[in-house]
């Protein structure tokens, strides 16, 4: 329905017209599809263009990573290939892709192609021509509108709730978030919606204070955000003790030392000793930390473990040359596969990949042999 609107208002907007025709875009979080939007795209334009969109409108609170999978393709945000190539290369009417938004709260939206316009949007590469309504919660205590979610830290604590204005009040143990219209509403810490953001994706003629919640729940979250500020635990951002760090490096030398020499050496043969140091470096970084950090011995490591562990961990190494994240991380394999223990995500390709009992292997790396492990190519 929102869809024969759109058409008729687009007809009738006075927006200009092209030759090539743009794409009517459909995304939805693929969780809860009562969360929507419906934007208007040209041809040429450019994934990192769409993600662009998503991020202001819906579901930015950090950097974060994120891809975009479309058939048997991944593009990561954390290179240059969502820059290209153009859309029209890469979907069409009744296409389906996917996008995922931080890796470790992860938001996960489905894309679909419903059609093509010869109207263009009037000023950006993308415009977001329709959306859902906030969605509407019930106050836990009162039974009238809801306008915030707690959701409570600890094991013993209640369960996530709804309130009102005349019911909340700041809580002990637990988050106070107006309700976004965002599927990161109340699963996503840093998550917070940001009006200026969204508006310059609108039509003209929107102005932000259109988009604004009422000023007496603006007042109240300022109040909150400064009230939770206050009782947060700063994170600790000191280095490891030397000696903690030390026996770190030892569990890992115990128990799969003999194997990353090994693989050094193999490095070391095939590629030369530069190749060979930053293996080394990339291996025992990744390795320490799943040992020290994660507490994960070797059975127990699978695809998603040692990802996350790259990306997020050995990625902070300063020793590490700005390209090796793209040379070593596998991108063979679609992200949002990794991020999964068991089985195939609906709606993914099928992808070549062998498991053995929780261990993954990934498509690209040889099979295992003498009881270790071999290497993926760097």
């Amino acid at each position: 329905m929102a869809l024969r609107h759109g058409e008729h208002c687009l007809q009738s907007s006075g927006w200009p017209v092209g030759l090539l025709p743009s794409f009517i875009i459909r995304i939805e979080d693929r969780h809860n599809p009562a969360y929507w939007l419906t934007v208007l795209a040209r041809q040429n334009t450019l994934l990192s263009d769409l993600e662009c969109l998503i991020k202001d409108v819906w579901v930015k609170g950090g950097d974060h990573l994120s891809a975009f999978v479309v058939g048997n393709e991944t593009y990561l945000n954390t290179d240059t290939e969502m820059a290209v190539p153009p859309l029209a290369d890469l979907i069409k009417t009744g296409s389906l892709f996917y996008y995922e938004y931080d890796f470790e709260s992860t938001t996960e939206l489905k894309l679909k192609v419903l059609g093509v316009t010869p109207v263009m949007p009037p000023e950006e590469q993308v415009c977001l021509i329709a959306r859902n309504l906030r969605p509407s919660f019930t106050c836990s205590l009162c039974g009238e509108k809801a306008d915030f979610s707690v959701t409570y830290s600890g094991e013993e604590s209640p369960p996530r709730g709804y309130f009102c204005m005349h019911c909340i009040k700041p809580v002990e143990d637990g988050y106070i978030r107006h309700i976004d219209n965002s599927p990161r509403n109340g699963g996503a810490w840093d998550y917070q919606e940001d009006t200026n953001a969204a508006i310059k994706w609108y039509p003209p003629g929107w102005n932000v204070d259109e988009l604004l919640s009422p000023p007496d729940i603006q007042q109240f979250m300022t109040y909150i955000r400064e009230y939770q500020e206050k009782d947060q635990v700063p994170q600790d951002d000191q280095p490891l003790d030397d000696e903690i760090v030390v026996d770190m490096i030892n569990a890992v030398s115990t128990d799969i030392g003999d194997e990353i020499k090994a693989f050094i050496e193999e490095e070391r043969t095939a590629y030369g000793d530069e190749a060979a140091i930053l293996a080394e470096e990339i291996v025992m970084t990744c390795s320490t930390m799943v040992y020290g950090y994660y507490e994960k011995k070797i059975e127990d490591w699978d695809a998603p473990l040692i990802r996350t562990t790259l990306l997020k961990d050995t990625a902070q190494n300063p020793a590490l040359p700005d390209e090796w994240l793209e040379e070593t991380v596998p991108r063979s394999l679609p992200v949002p596969y990794l991020y999964r223990k068991s089985g195939q995500t609906p709606g993914y390709r099928s992808h070549d990949h062998r498991i053995a009992g929780d261990r993954t292997s990934l498509p690209g790396d040889r099979t295992e042999t003498e009881g270790r492990p071999e290497r993926a190519g760097l």
